[in-house]
């Protein structure tokens, strides 16, 4: 059983951060006037243009190998307090999501969700047993990680869910329509699934 592993802290650059440290240091320079003459206002204008992206990879990079925890106590972890997150075993609202019924039996189930997952774009396996998966799923641009894990629970004939992104707060609904993206794609697969399996197509980061 995969043991749960604190997180690591949440870097705290951010780009609004980084604006306002080029604001100060503006106002510094625009106070000293022997010092404003040699910077030339194309400078800080490159420098504010290029501030954003920078930090946005400087984040992806310090997030790069944090991984969240895998099983605890036989349940997937539960959501963080912000809103980036969903999970079928979560105990707040905001974050709750139906688990993934499956018909037939539990390593045809598992082998299609590993289908799908790979199907979508730069989505890479992390972790695989008989009935867990961990993907890492990266954005195009900056390379920020998501993680999807499910857990199967052959009983009552269900697949957990978990999908969650390991920088930001706002995920702007990716990670549940990711979610449903994944719940209606199984359901093509797995056809003995009743229609109320399906949900709608995959709209997050391609």
């Amino acid at each position: 059983m995969l043991k749960a592993t604190k997180p690591a802290a949440t870097a705290t650059l951010t780009w609004p951060r980084c604006l306002v440290a080029l604001c100060r240091l503006r106002l510094t320079y625009m106070n000293d006037p022997a010092r404003g003459k040699k910077t030339p206002i194309a400078v800080w204008s490159v420098l504010f243009v290029l501030c954003p992206p920078a930090a946005l990879a400087i984040l992806s990079a310090l997030h790069q190998n944090q991984s969240p925890p895998g099983i605890v106590d036989g349940f997937l972890a539960d959501c963080p307090d912000s809103p980036n997150c969903v999970c079928s075993q979560s105990k707040s609202p905001g974050h709750q999501i139906e688990p993934i019924l499956f018909a037939g039996d539990a390593e045809t189930a598992m082998n299609q969700m590993h289908q799908v997952l790979m199907e979508i774009p730069r989505s890479t396996p992390v972790a695989q047993t008989a009935n867990y998966l961990h993907f890492v799923i990266r954005s195009a641009i900056f390379r920020f990680a998501d993680d999807v894990q499910l857990l199967l629970d052959q009983e009552r004939h269900e697949v957990q869910i978990r999908s969650a992104s390991r920088v930001g707060t706002s995920d702007l609904g990716v990670n549940r329509s990711r979610a449903e993206y994944i719940r209606g794609r199984f359901a093509e697969l797995n056809s003995q699934i009743s229609p109320a399996n399906r949900s709608h197509r995959y709209s997050g980061r391609k």
